[in-house]
């Protein structure tokens, strides 16, 4: 029969016991009850030792199992020195009828009394150890800081201390308590360093030596005392004391500075000043905020304990009240500095509709309170008007009458003065003189007030360019425009320069008020949240060859940027300007990276400093060396790393992977069978192995005698050589030659390679090629797409092109639909010069002016605002034919002072290995001094 096994689970709180019987550390425990019935019970101990369980102990106890199973563990008397573990769980079991034991696990548990008594202090300090491991020992240095310093004794012989690896150990004896007390004696002793100025305790500091040490050396003042004090003599050895007073000496001594105004202090400051300074300097950012010295007296003051320094505030207040008939209309507060007696109303812009009174005087004195008189110019004008409202009538009503009279008022005059005015009377002169001097005074006055409209216009866009760029956009594009649009304005000099160039002007300022509404819109309607909203087109400028481009031995590639958006919608097409706050802030970032087959590198950002945004380039750095593809990659993140715009295009080919490579040094002369006899590219300007870009040197300070005495010497250099060698032929074209070259060239492709005409490149030749002396002809020959005025042709600068396209003869000429067009370029250098101290051969030599306009020549990439001016010695002829009909002729012997045109200076260089071409431009406008 299996014997049947009850399992009790006893609730029981850790190390809780009830002392029963004798005590003993092994052996079997009985406790026996009085009741008739009895049953037993069994306590086995195991000692807990790692994770093995070992029996040393067992324990036999009687107890009425139906009525105390639930108290048995108050039953329990663990064995002295040891501790109940945590993981018992108390369960009984039934071995036969009236007989049950339980399984009990302890752990070792010692506890040790500990007290340090410290002689030197007689502080006591008491500690209570509990060990659970029998064989471990105390380190007592966690119990007692600096145990090094003591030496110590104990008074139980059953403790041991030892040392090792500067810590103090203590062996225990075995017992479940022990009490140990442990004696320290200081093995130094202690002085106080007391620090003293004068009979002033600064600081006082404890150190300890060595028992036998007689002497103490003091070689550095504490930190905190070093920046104003030092010792008062040489002593550093001191004999040994429990108190060693140290005298010092300050090294600077303390100033009050006391600024005042007025009689009133404003700031009281404490200074401390060398010992030895006797004088002393006030620095201007010493005093107070908002104050300035009241006279000269900051500099070398005489040192007293207290110094007085007047000073005067920076700004006084003044309060400006706007009336209009009694009305106020706004105050202006202005801080106007302290010694100034007047205040300049000049610089106070009044509101909309508002002017001041015409007697106002806008320097006015001083004054904390000033009431000042404006007029409402809108309901001013609008009175006025409306008190002119019969004479507009009666002038309206005989308008013709009034035209017909002043047409007829000029042509008398006309006749007039190209008459005898000897034969006139005195009464005929004095009629006609009035009649000139209100006719003169009457235009005179339009002119102005049309002049002034043209400037009002271009100074509401500098306003609006100025709010552009206080709120972080790009706008150094519109400044080069304003300039251009400024100088056209000043160059208007008289009525008939006003009717001339009113349109051309008008149209500058409606185009560049486009150009700036555009841009805001482009810039408000961006759309960054919608990823691949956009598409990146780069424009990549290097020679294509076998599907990559070719970078030569360049340190970076330029390349230029667009972005458009995939419904192609060019209203909201970008270029890096649009995104100039965004990459300066750091809300974007444009990277890149260059992959060789097989790689993918990591992206790198392009720095701030590598986007041009004048230019709408970024610069990628390059630094391959095998002349291996690289596959281009660039797209924008925001300051995440968020991927905003990955797809990328060639804008030259719509290709979507792009390659680079070092690539050789590649000749990109066009070859023969493609080039037209005696044409632009026969005469190609670019030599072989050389860039077919020019490379712009911009002149900032304009045509100053040093950058004339510069440019000449390049062209007296050059003058001599050969500069490349025709095409067709391979003959010479001599460097004089080629800055004519470079001139049609531009004329040429600005105004007929457009939407306007149709070139004839075949047509479009020298038709008498440069000879010995630099005579030639050349003929543009182009059919017209539209209706057009000749005006709207471009010109660069010099008094020769200014001559003839300022001329209303060749500036109203009209070209119609269809019409075939032919101009002719002709140089003689053959007659006689119109200087006669040149050869008509002789060399051009640029001259102190830049007056032009080089912004038809943006495309070329060139930024130069201004061309440089230069004379030439022979005689230039300029002729305009329509269906074989000449319409106009002119040559710069038809006049003075048309001897100069615009020339673009050349030399050759090398860069990254490549031969570039400089050519030179002004960003500064000269006039002739």
């Amino acid at each position: 029969m299996n014997k049947k096994i009850k399992r009790i689970v006893l609730p029981i709180s850790v190390g809780s016991s009830i002392l029963i019987g004798a005590s003993i550390a092994t052996g079997v425990y009985f406790w026996k009850n009085n009741k008739n019935h009895s049953d037993f019970l069994t306590i086995n101990f195991y000692k807990k030792d790692g994770d093995n369980n070992n029996f040393f102990a067992n324990q036999k106890i009687e107890f009425d199992f139906s009525k105390q199973k639930n108290l048995v563990q108050n039953l329990i008397k663990l064995p002295n020195g040891y501790k109940l573990a945590e993981n018992n769980s108390f369960q009984i079991k039934e071995i036969n009828k009236n007989s049950y034991e339980i399984d009990v696990f302890v752990y070792n548990q010692k506890i040790i009394h500990l007290v340090f008594i410290n002689n030197s202090t007689n502080n006591r300090n008491e500690v209570e150890i509990i060990q659970t491991n029998f064989d471990s020992e105390i380190v007592l240095n966690d119990y007692y800081e600096n145990l090094e310093n003591y030496e110590f004794s104990l008074n139980n012989s059953e403790f041991q201390v030892t040392k090792k690896n500067n810590l103090f150990l203590l062996s225990t004896p075995n017992k479940y308590e022990s009490n140990l007390e442990i004696s320290l004696q200081n093995k130094n002793k202690y002085s106080s360093i007391i620090y003293k100025y004068q009979n002033q305790t600064l600081k006082t500091v404890q150190i300890s030596v060595l028992k036998d040490q007689s002497e103490i050396v003091i070689e550095n003042l504490p930190n905190d005392l070093q920046n104003n004090y030092e010792f008062a003599n040489e002593i550093r050895v001191f004999p040994f004391a429990e108190e060693i007073e140290i005298q010092l000496k300050k090294k600077t001594k303390t100033i009050n500075l006391i600024y005042q105004y007025d009689d009133r202090e404003v700031e009281n400051v404490l200074i401390d000043i060398p010992v030895d300074q006797n004088f002393l300097n006030i620095d201007q950012l010493s005093i107070p905020n908002g104050y300035q010295f009241s006279s000269s007296q900051a500099q070398n003051i005489e040192v007293e304990n207290t110094i007085y320094v007047k000073v005067v505030p920076k700004f006084k207040l003044a309060t400006l009240n706007f009336k209009n008939k009694n009305n106020l209309i706004f105050t202006k507060n202005l801080n106007i500095p302290f010694y100034d007696d007047s205040i300049n109303l000049d610089s106070i812009k009044l509101p909309e509709n508002y002017e001041y009174l015409e007697d106002q005087n806008l320097v006015i004195p001083f004054a904390s309170n000033i009431e000042i008189e404006i007029k409402d110019l809108k309901r001013d004008l609008i009175f006025y008007i409306n008190t002119k409202n019969d004479f507009i009538n009666e002038i309206y009503s005989i308008k013709d009458e009034l035209a017909s009279e002043i047409s007829n008022q000029i042509t008398n005059l006309y006749n007039f003065i190209n008459s005898n005015l000897e034969d006139k009377t005195i009464n005929e002169l004095k009629n006609f003189k009035n009649i000139i001097g209100n006719l003169h005074n009457d235009l005179l006055s339009y002119f102005e007030n049309k002049k002034n409209e043209l400037l009002n216009q271009k100074n509401e866009i500098e306003e609006q360019i100025v709010s552009l760029q206080e709120s972080g956009l790009f706008v150094e594009n519109f400044k080069t425009e304003l300039d251009l649009l400024n100088d056209s304005i000043s160059d208007i000099k008289n009525i008939n320069s006003y009717f001339d160039n009113k349109n051309i002007i008008q149209n500058k300022i409606d185009f560049l008020k486009d150009q700036i509404s555009n841009f805001e819109n482009t810039i408000q309607n961006m759309n960054f949240r919608q990823p691949d909203y956009y598409k990146i087109y780069p424009f990549i400028n290097y020679p294509l060859q076998n599907g990559s481009y070719l970078i030569g031995k360049s340190n970076k590639a330029k390349i230029n940027l667009f972005l458009k958006t995939s419904d192609f919608s060019a209203q909201n097409d970008l270029s890096l300007p649009h995104l100039y706050k965004l990459l300066r802030n750091g809300d974007l970032y444009i990277q890149y990276r260059l992959a060789a087959p097989g790689q993918r590198p990591p992206y790198i950002k392009i720095n701030f400093s590598d986007i041009d945004f004048l230019d709408n380039a970024i610069y990628i750095p390059y630094n391959s060396t095998n002349n291996e593809d690289l596959k281009l990659q660039i797209r924008i993140v925001n300051n995440q790393n968020q991927i905003l715009v990955s797809d990328l295009i060639d804008k030259n080919n719509q290709l979507t992977n792009i390659f680079i490579r070092s690539g050789d040094n590649v000749d990109e002369t066009p070859e023969a069978s493609t080039v037209v006899l005696n044409s632009l590219n026969d005469y190609w300007i670019f030599p072989r192995k050389f860039s077919i870009n020019f490379r712009e040197i911009l002149e900032t300070s304009g045509a100053n005698s040093a950058t004339i005495s510069k440019l000449n010497q390049i062209i007296r250099d050059n003058s001599q050589n050969i500069w490349n060698y025709t095409v067709k032929n391979n003959a010479p074209i001599k460097y004089v030659d080629s800055l004519w070259i470079v001139l049609l060239k531009f004329f040429t492709e600005i105004n007929f390679k457009n939407s306007n005409f149709e070139l004839d490149n075949n047509q479009t030749i020298f038709t008498s090629p440069f000879n010995d002396k630099g005579s030639f002809e050349f003929q543009i020959k182009a059919k017209s797409l539209t209706d057009l005025n000749f005006s709207s042709i471009k010109w660069f600068g010099g008094s020769f092109f200014e001559y003839m396209f300022e001329s209303t003869n060749l500036k109203n000429i009209q070209i119609r639909n269809n019409d075939n067009i032919k101009i002719v370029f002709r140089l003689n250098n053959e007659a006689t010069s119109w200087n006669s101290n040149h050869n008509s051969r002789d060399l051009p030599e640029i001259i102190n002016n830049s007056r032009g306009d080089l912004s038809s020549l943006k495309s070329y990439g060139l930024r130069g605002k201004y061309p440089f001016l230069a004379n030439f010695y022979g005689n230039l002829t300029f002729e305009l034919w329509i269906n074989e009909q000449k319409q106009y002729q002119f040559s710069s012997n038809d006049t003075n002072q048309t001897h100069n045109i615009s020339l673009f200076v050349l030399d050759k260089t090398e860069i990254d290995g490549r031969g570039v071409i400089n050519i030179y431009t002004s960003n500064t406008r000269s006039s002739i001094s």
